[in-house]
């Protein structure tokens, strides 16, 4: 920032003489400054611009021993006050007054110079490089300057030996002690630290598994491997406080062993046999394939207790309703008519279905008019089944059922004329005539006429009454009809249950339409009231 400012100074400076001597051509000398204030070892440079002439410029001090001179460059060499004079040559009477004050050097140490001559301390694994700040004369206080730092870190020097448990690594064994890792001056160590030892000797510790006749507890066999005494890292080991280890695979069983165990029983004593055991090995076990067995023992009375059908003991034969009663006998085959127990077993035997009962729940067909009713023959005990080849015929014929309508000239009862169809007598399926009768029509019989038969026309809220439609005549083709109601508010038609249902107090009309070609109709007023005490009844 300084610089710019003096640079533009100098620029202003410039101009204003480039303008007067383009204005005045009488010689003239000009500085940029006419003060100077600088410390010792501290110069400033003069440079003068010269109007109307070519000569040189010389320069005398009113005090030596304060300024030094090189050339238009002037540097400060002790604490004083001095005047320049500038004289331009040949023009004595054209001067200029400089006035300088040279003070005191005061040192800043504000410079960062990375070099030995202003190191501090040399890099650490904890601390890079550190160097002293400098002044820009170059000087610099131990005492005073600050230090910065620069650089990268040192490696680490695992070199300390120091005894504490975080840098424990094995434990003291029987031939050396405790072991631990040497560290840096920072407390840093790591697996490629050297170690060092320290303490006196362990203990020993039988942890190690090593075969061999000196370690040998037992030789094996078919329940366990060999066994050895674990050994400790000296070679020493103790039957009283080693372990022991496993090495190797087991003997095999011998079955040689005859032990009449239940444990070992195979098979158990009968009538016709002792008891059957397997051989073992000494050891307790048995194998129930490569064993081989021995018997034991005397034989078992007989038991009957076997449920054998067979007819060498066969107590009672079996009927449809019983199964055959047999004696049960001994796994040998014995039975004894005194001890051994009866039991039922087999199958039932057959059915003989010869008997006629005439009763229901064996009927086949209920008599008609022209056959007695038929039954299935049944069994002593009551079943039946039915089989036509097992049917039987009992009773009185039925009565006639006059129920057929059939259109035949043997059962016209009148002939059709101008108001009603042909009539004809019903008939029973054997073609017997009965005395009612039934109408006979041909074509499409229009409706001519409808009527509606409600119980009553006054109603009160609330109340449901049933309502009949006869459509005339009977006979017609189409006998549907629609029945609606005039204000739902007041009345409801309910055609599922044929009702007509108060809801709301007013008048309104009922209408019965036929859907046939002539859609005849009739109509109902019915009332509704709040409270009715008098009905009004129409046919």
């Amino acid at each position: 920032m300084k610089l710019y400012v003096k640079v533009i100074l100098l620029l202003s400076i410039l101009f204003s003489a480039m303008y007067t001597l383009a204005c005045d051509s009488e010689p003239r000398l000009i500085f940029r400054e006419s003060n100077y204030e600088i410390e010792v070892d501290e110069s400033f440079e003069l440079n003068p611009i010269i109007v109307g002439t070519n000569g040189l410029v010389k320069y005398s001090f009113d005090k030596e021993g304060i300024l030094d001179q090189d050339g238009n460059l002037f540097i400060g060499i002790a604490e004083g006050e001095v005047v320049i004079t500038a004289i331009l040559e040949d023009v004595e009477d054209i001067t200029f007054t400089i006035n300088v004050h040279v003070k005191e050097h005061v040192h800043v140490y504000d410079e960062i110079i990375i070099n030995e001559d202003y190191k501090h301390s040399e890099a650490t694994c904890i601390s890079r490089a550190s160097y002293y700040y400098s002044c820009v004369c170059g000087d610099f206080d131990k005492d005073l300057s600050d230090i910065f730092y620069v650089g990268k870190f040192a490696a680490h020097i695992y070199d300390k030996r120091i005894v504490d448990n975080k840098y424990f690594k094995s434990k003291a064994t029987c031939i050396s002690p405790n072991v631990y890792y040497k560290v840096c001056a920072c407390g840093a160590f790591g697996d490629d630290s050297e170690t060092f030892e320290y303490g006196e000797l362990g203990d020993h510790v039988y942890d190690r598994e090593i075969t061999g006749g000196i370690y040998l507890k037992a030789n094996p066999t078919c329940t366990h491997s060999t066994i050895y005494y674990k050994s400790c890292i000296c070679g020493e080991f103790d039957e009283n406080l080693s372990e022991e280890f496993y090495r190797g695979i087991c003997l095999p069983h011998v079955y040689d062993q005859e032990v009449a165990d239940e444990k070992y029983l195979k098979n158990d004593w009968t009538c016709n046999s002792s008891k059957v055991y397997y051989k073992s090995c000494d050891c307790g076990k048995f194998d129930e394939k490569s064993s081989e067995t021995f018997t034991y023992g005397g034989y078992k009375p007989h038991i009957y207790d076997q449920e054998v059908v067979d007819t060498k003991y066969l107590y009672e034969k079996a009927t449809c309703t019983q199964k055959g009663l047999y004696y049960t006998s001994c796994v040998c085959g014995e039975y004894d008519v005194e001890l051994s127990t009866i039991f039922e077993g087999g199958s039932y035997a057959y059915h003989v279905y010869n008997k006629l009962k005439v009763d229901e729940k064996y009927m086949q067909y209920e008599a008609t008019c022209t056959r007695r009713a038929t039954y299935y023959k049944s069994c002593e005990c009551g079943h039946f089944i039915k089989r036509k080849e097992n049917v039987f015929s009992a009773g009185a014929f039925a009565d006639h059922q006059y129920l057929k309508e059939v259109v035949d000239s043997k059962y016209l009862a009148s002939e059709a004329t101008a108001d009603l169809p042909a009539q004809y007598y019903k008939s029973c399926y054997c073609g017997a005539k009965g005395t009612e009768t039934f109408y006979h029509v041909l074509g499409f019989i229009v409706v001519t006429g409808i009527e509606l038969k409600i119980g009553k026309t006054e109603l009160t809220v609330g109340e449901e009454i049933g309502f009949i439609v006869e459509i005339i005549p009977v006979y017609a083709t189409n006998t549907d009809y629609n029945i609606t109601s005039s204000d739902e508010n007041v009345i409801k038609i309910d055609n599922v249950n044929n009702k007509i249902i108060a809801v709301g107090i007013g008048t309104c009309t009922i209408i019965v339409t036929s859907l046939d070609v002539n859609q005849n109709f009739v109509s109902v007023n019915v009332t509704v009231k709040e409270n009715s005490t008098q009905d009004n009844y129409v046919d």
